[in-house]
């Protein structure tokens, strides 16, 4: 099975979770969940589809 290593936008995890986005933010501050990379072209963090529940 192929795995799809696209990133993600915060929003996209949200919805896929069923969590919000400020508590995306929050469980990334106090290192429960941390984005896969950062985007180089805005402050913005990307989440790959493997770590999301659901894929």
């Amino acid at each position: 099975m192929a795995t799809d290593e696209r990133a993600w936008r915060i929003g996209d995890v949200a919805v896929a979770t069923g969590l919000t986005v400020r508590a995306l933010h929050h469980y990334d501050q106090i290192g429960l969940v941390v984005p896969s990379e950062r985007s180089t072209r805005t402050p913005r963090r990307r989440r790959s589809r493997r770590g999301c529940a659901g894929s």
